[in-house]
């Protein structure tokens, strides 16, 4: 019978079978962090009163300033603002004529007063009067009096009339100049109309004291001055506000610390302290969180569809595999936990870089600086204060520090071998975070002392999580099985238990494994795959030969070969059940799944070709009892393991004459488990098989380079 041609058997119905447990763990993830930021959006909302006993001390949950009080505050600094006034010059011009009209005026009903007398006592015209002496009240009646009201100021009364009457010319213009005089003064100065009432009084009492005039004149120059005078200042509305609104902005507003104490226990309730509970939102009639609820689920759907779009186009492993799925679940929740217990301590004490430190160690570093920005923001959304949920300012200063902290840490942390690293990733972190916050805290000119508080909070944050990352590390590695670099490292110590009862045990199965590690670092070195998952997993892969180390060839020294006593069959399956030898012996030994994957895999379902072929000669004989159980490969690792052990075991047995015919059988070699299907589920192309082909026969070269023949010694 000719040899079966095996078809490739992926249907996108099993690759889509194979991501329903990642699938349902990020929508699990999205609900759990979704709750958790709804939950933490939500204050503590109690009974409360103006007016009213408070049952319980009532604290800041944040900052706040207690918006009441401070406007209560500016509306008294607003209140005690004098008003501005702004000087008008022509003002005194028209007072200065109103009261020179006015005495015109005076002078025109002191004249006809003096003629009505003249008339009155038939004397004659130029007759000298002292108008001092005359009973103006006996001459000055009934049509006479009317006369004269109607040359004066129609707020003159009779009473003024008859002063005006016993004036002489002399005391007439003394009194206009001295009244003229001190309004002037005034009005240079400058009054309002409020201000006229009171100088007119001024001026009375002022002429008065001085001595010069009567009771009866100064009162006369006080109804004059009520009557024409106004005020040269004029009311400023724009400069008036301004200086309110100066006033206002002076004013500090009033601020409560996160933890001060708003109202004790057992005090009553004030108006202000129950619009600041209130404005807190913890009070029991407060709006609706259906908006903010919904802001949150739109933000984390669209935080968690972005992740999702780089999974799909950057890392399928993301989606393709179970644990690494669990372990990014898992470590982006151990992070919102983390933010719930520091908020409680300072929104600037931030653990996000562990989780970002520790997916470091199992993910790509591309995808590991793509899982830090995911968990920044998801923390973000956690942290944020509930009354502002996402888009307060100290929440985006937290999101910046956390992505720059988190990128610089995830790109010092390389070799990943040393647990010292990690406490280093941390620290960058820290520093950076604190970076950060320190530009913040110079823009908003704050004090030395608390530049460097915030610079504490953002270094402790990152120093605590790198050795978090060291103690929790060790847990991660035991319980989801991850092949660590400190962990490769460890297993690929000769003094490991399972490696010396190799080297004990199956000599020339430890050489093989060594000479096939060699290749197979090389090989993943070259197409960019783990180059110590390759090397460490290589040493192990043929662990299941300990079963029985004397049924395989490069254990057989000294001793015939057991096969030739044993039916083909019986012994393809003790050659074939070295895998499942190796994959028990690998869970005994808790060795990382991705090597007990590898020890799986190495051989595929590839062909027993010799006992097959043996038996055949024999007789019929089925394919399928020929076969190892599989899988093929799944990772570019696992294929390059099965690579160099094909390679290796061939070339050994074959001998390397010359180094054409190394290439030749490098060549025949790969593209004969190419074609028989063996790489199919593994993402190794073309282009790659060339590259491990080119890595292989190097190592080959160096292994079988020229040594110089040293001359013996002579006697």
């Amino acid at each position: 019978m000719g040899k079966t041609k095996r078809r490739r058997a992926t249907p996108e119905k099993k690759k889509w079978n194979g991501r329903t447990v990642p699938i349902l763990l990020y929508i699990a993830l999205f609900i759990f962090c979704t709750l958790a930021a709804m939950v933490n959006s939500v204050p503590e909302r109690h009974e409360f009163a103006a007016g009213k006993l408070c049952e319980e001390t009532v604290t800041a949950p944040r900052d706040i300033v207690d918006e009441a009080a401070t406007q209560r505050l500016q509306q008294e600094a607003m209140q005690k603002v004098q008003p501005v006034y702004a000087r008008n010059e022509d003002i005194w011009g028209e007072v200065e004529t109103g009261l020179e009209t006015a005495f015109s005026q005076l002078e025109a009903v002191r004249t006809a007063a003096k003629n009505t007398y003249i008339q009155y006592a038939s004397l004659a015209g130029d007759a000298d009067i002292n108008a001092q002496k005359v009973n103006w009240q006996t001459v000055l009646t009934g049509v006479n009096m009317t006369k004269l009201l109607e040359l004066a100021p129609s707020y003159i009364t009779e009473e003024e009339i008859y002063t005006i009457a016993a004036l002489s010319q002399d005391k007439m213009i003394s009194l206009r100049e001295a009244l003229i005089e001190r309004v002037r003064t005034q009005m240079e100065r400058g009054i309002t109309d409020d201000d006229v009432e009171e100088l007119a009084e001024t001026v009375r009492s002022g002429l008065v004291s001085g001595g010069l005039f009567t009771a009866a004149q100064a009162q006369l120059a006080e109804t004059l001055v009520v009557n024409i005078v106004k005020g040269n200042l004029v009311y400023d509305i724009e400069a008036t506000e301004a200086a309110k609104q100066a006033a206002a902005e002076n004013i500090v507003p009033v601020e409560y610390k996160k933890g001060q104490n708003i109202v004790r226990q057992g005090e009553i309730i004030s108006e202000e302290q129950y619009a600041l509970i209130k404005q807190l939102g913890l009070t029991s009639d407060q709006t609706s969180m259906l908006p903010r609820w919904t802001v949150g689920i739109l933000l984390m759907g669209l935080t968690f569809g972005a992740a999702f779009l780089y999974a799909g186009v950057a890392d399928r492993s993301l989606l393709d595999s179970a644990k690494t799925a669990t372990s990014v679940c898992l470590l982006t929740a151990a992070g919102v936990v983390l933010a719930l217990i520091c908020k409680r301590i300072d929104i600037r004490f931030n653990l996000v870089f562990l989780p970002a430190i520790l997916g470091a160690v199992f993910l790509r570093r591309r995808t590991a600086l793509a899982f830090g920005v995911f968990n920044s923001i998801i923390i973000s959304f956690i942290m944020a204060p509930v009354s502002e949920f996402v888009f307060d300012g100290q929440v985006l200063r937290m999101l910046l520090s956390s992505i720059l902290g988190t990128a610089a840490g995830i790109l010092v942390l390389r070799k990943k071998q040393h647990r010292g690293e990690y406490v280093l990733a941390g620290t960058v972190a820290g520093f950076a975070s604190a970076v950060v916050y320190l530009c913040y805290a110079i823009m908003e000119a704050a004090s030395v002392q608390k530049c460097l508080m915030a610079m504490g909070f953002g270094m402790a944050g990152g120093l605590v999580s790198g050795l978090l990352s060291v103690g929790v590390l060790p847990i991660l590695e035991s319980v989801f099985s991850l092949a660590t670099p400190s962990k490769l490292l460890e297993l690929s110590s000769p003094g490991n238990p399972l490696l010396k009862r190799l080297m004990i045990e199956a000599p020339g199965t430890y050489h093989h494994s060594i000479m096939t590690a060699n290749l197979a670092e090389a090989a993943a070195d070259a197409v960019g795959g783990d180059a110590l998952l390759a090397r460490v997993a290589s040493y192990y892969h043929d662990i299941g030969k300990l079963a029985s180390p004397v049924m395989f060839k490069e254990n057989q020294m000294h001793i015939g070969n057991p096969h030739d006593e044993l039916d083909p069959k019986e012994s393809a399956g003790i050659i074939i059940s070295h895998v499942k030898n190796g994959v028990a012996l690998a869970d005994r030994y808790k060795l990382p799944q991705r090597m007990r994957d590898i020890i799986a895999q190495h051989h595929g379902d590839s062909l027993a070709g010799y006992f097959y072929y043996k038996a055949k000669q024999n007789g019929e004989a089925e394919e399928a009892d020929f076969r190892y159980p599989g899988p093929k490969p799944q990772t570019k690792e696992a294929g390059i393991v099965m690579l160099a052990d094909v390679v290796e075991a061939a070339i050994r047995a074959n001998g390397t004459k010359g180094l054409e015919n190394v290439r030749e059988q490098i060549d025949k070699l790969i593209k004969a488990k190419f074609e028989d299907g063996q790489l199919d589920d593994c993402p190794l192309n073309r282009r790659d098989l060339k590259r491990i082909a080119a890595a292989f026969l190097y190592i080959f070269e160096g292994a079988n380079h020229e040594r110089i023949i040293y001359p013996e010694d002579e006697e």
